[in-house]
């Protein structure tokens, strides 16, 4: 199974389950009402959409992957010779919808701007402030991918118990983004990216960037580890 055909058999668990669909809602709305008041900073705000986007990533991904029925998650695991191999692929995956996501976030006030909303941002964004939003957006939400990986079956089976290891990961993620300055994960490239000078990239954000990128690669070998200890 090659990563075109695995996404659209994700895609059909899905479009078949109701619980992505909460997920989904909830990042509509949150983008609108981001950009429901005028005058907003570029940088600031896309910061701030990076950031929720974690939360919204991690929920969507562990949404998906729990609505999985557990018979065709060990059928496509022998498929592709084991859990870790199935790990991989469902990581690209993630990884995937992130990007996909990414676009979305950045593009959407763009396009209300090119609509004729003058006012959605102010100043108006110049290029390097897209390129920072789009690598804030795709850093922050592989790693947000991740994580709904990491508590995804057959890691954690149950829902609830779940979205509650989900919730205080993230939380302790942003505690103890806050006190390490630029390699904080996500808070730091939130941080980095409001004091940001427009129309630049900074180092600082590149290595808050690189920074969920790290976590995103110490949640997936965690993951990979928990599985193999569960007989994957």
């Amino acid at each position: 199974m090659t990563l075109r055909p695995a996404g659209a058999y994700f895609v059909t668990v899905a479009a078949r389950a109701r619980a992505p669909l909460a997920a989904c809602a909830a990042g509509l709305f949150f983008l609108i009402g981001s950009y429901a008041y005028p005058r907003n900073e570029p940088g600031g705000t896309y910061g701030m959409t990076a950031l929720i986007g974690t939360v919204l990533a991690a929920w969507l991904v562990r949404s998906v992957l729990g609505a999985e029925p557990a018979e065709q998650a060990d059928m496509a695991a022998v498929a592709l010779g084991g859990r870790t191999q199935r790990l991989r692929l469902v990581a690209g995956l993630g990884a995937c919808l992130a990007a996909i996501l990414a676009v979305v976030f950045v593009l959407y006030p763009l396009v209300l701007l090119w609509a004729g909303d003058t006012h959605v941002f102010d100043p108006h964004p110049r290029v390097a402030d897209v390129v920072a939003a789009v690598a804030a957006h795709v850093a922050c939400l592989t790693f947000g991918a991740t994580l709904g990986l990491l508590f995804a079956p057959p890691r954690v089976p149950g829902a609830p118990t779940a979205f509650a290891a989900l919730t205080v990961t993230l939380l302790v993620v942003l505690v103890a983004g806050s006190a390490l300055g630029p390699v904080g994960g996500p808070y730091a490239v939130a941080d980095r990216m409001a004091d940001a000078r427009p129309g630049a990239i900074s180092a600082g954000e590149l290595v808050a960037d690189a920074s969920c990128l790290v976590l995103a690669a110490v949640a997936f070998g965690v993951a990979d580890r928990w599985g193999r200890s569960r007989g994957g």
